[in-house]
């Protein structure tokens, strides 16, 4: 049952990052910034925002643990921009899905966009996106992707 899920929910992600790299460009700006205050992720070129879109934190991965952390049980990730994925854990816990139940696993970047893929089959997202760090990723949804 994980596996036709997890397949689907591939699908509908690879379907949104194809909508959204037609009509936005989206792998083609510059730079990308995001703000967990204002909830938002901009992405910009020669200094000039294109697009913006809302966002949440699905999680991390961590290179040197070697793991997946879900941004539920991340303290330094606000509650504004991580309280739709309580919805991903609550569909986890109803259909017997661990992975999307256990706060942190050992994982790595294909995880990342795997829960990525899955959050934003439950919660309908625009898309998503991974945002690279000096020890791993953070993986984001959007939703309400717009020109800036």
């Amino acid at each position: 049952m994980w596996d036709e899920f997890l397949a689907d929910a591939m699908n509908y992600l690879k379907s949104q990052q194809q909508r959204l790299e037609k009509e936005f460009r989206l792998g083609h700006w510059e730079r990308w910034f995001y703000d967990q205050k204002s909830g938002t992720i901009t992405f910009s070129s020669a200094g000039e925002a294109g697009v913006i879109a809302d966002m949440q934190v699905v999680g991390s991965t961590s290179n040197s643990s070697g793991t997946w952390l879900w941004s539920w049980d991340n303290p330094s990730i606000l509650p504004d921009v991580k309280n739709k994925i309580l919805e991903v854990r609550a569909y986890g816990a109803e259909h017997g899905f661990e992975r999307l139940t256990d706060p942190k696993w050992l994982g790595d970047e294909y995880d990342g966009w795997e829960m990525t893929a899955v959050t934003a089959f439950i919660l309908k997202a625009d898309g998503g996106y991974r945002a690279p760090g000096d020890n791993g990723a953070l993986f984001l949804v959007m939703e309400n992707v717009r020109l800036a």
